[in-house]
């Protein structure tokens, strides 16, 4: 499934003394992202129910609902959101 694009992050000596390594951590996030590599959706709704404690149907989010999102965002985030060149 080449939907999603990934990219294997290699953290550095002072990141890691930074915050700290836990190789078990990395074990489980490799898991995950291999399994919602894999499996899609299915896996996304997995994790949410376990994770989150919510039984999704669907995904999508309706434009009224980003509209209301967008409302409650701070306006010093908003501007940091931004891409470059867009409005």
């Amino acid at each position: 499934m080449d939907k999603y694009r990934t990219t294997k992050i290699t953290m550095g000596r002072s990141d890691h003394q930074a915050f700290g390594h836990d190789e078990q951590q990395e074990s489980l996030v490799e898991t995950i992202l291999d399994q919602v590599k894999s499996q899609g959706d299915i896996a996304l709704k997995n994790y949410t129910q376990k994770f989150d404690g919510v039984s999704l149907n669907s995904f999508s989010v309706s434009q009224e609902e980003i509209s209301t999102a967008v409302t409650k965002i701070a306006s010093n985030l908003k501007k940091l959101l931004k891409l470059p060149g867009k409005t």
